[in-house]
């Protein structure tokens, strides 16, 4: 739940839950930049609501739990919280985010070479270079 500057990421959920026979619901899409509290609080009052929710970024999903916790809501026993990043808050967090770590230190690294050889070698043709993610297991994800 959250907008989505990343569309890739968005393309990847998609592509998982539609890999897995999962149905996606539009509804649980939901952009934090306008009136979201509420939209999130209404989806826990539904028959079909979330049991599990990935969030574009940590700040975001430490954001949801305290949306939650106020509504009585638990994480994880109610539903599982997955931030993006592996910020340092995360693992500061009650209960601690699970995350995906984007190794973005190694991503800056991996960039800045890039663009020295392309104004080095300005006829270098494009590359596309991915770098994968790890997914760091903490408290916010009910075990099954």
């Amino acid at each position: 739940m959250s907008r989505f500057r990343n569309k890739e990421m968005l393309m990847g959920i998609i592509t998982c839950l539609e890999d897995h026979n999962i149905k996606i619901k539009n509804e649980f899409f939901i952009d934090m930049r306008n009136n979201y509290k509420d939209k999130i609080i209404k989806l826990f009052y539904k028959e079909d609501k979330p049991t599990a929710i990935i969030c574009e970024m940590d700040f975001a999903a430490l954001e949801l739990i305290k949306i939650l916790y106020d509504t009585n809501i638990k994480v994880p026993e109610d539903v599982s919280i997955i931030g993006t990043e592996n910020t340092q808050i995360s693992s500061l967090s009650i209960p601690s985010l699970t995350t995906v770590d984007l190794n973005i230190e190694y991503s800056c690294e991996v960039v800045i070479d890039l663009l020295l050889k392309k104004i080095n070698t300005p006829c270098k043709p494009q590359e596309n270079i991915a770098i994968y993610t790890s997914l760091i297991k903490r408290d916010s994800v009910r075990k099954i």
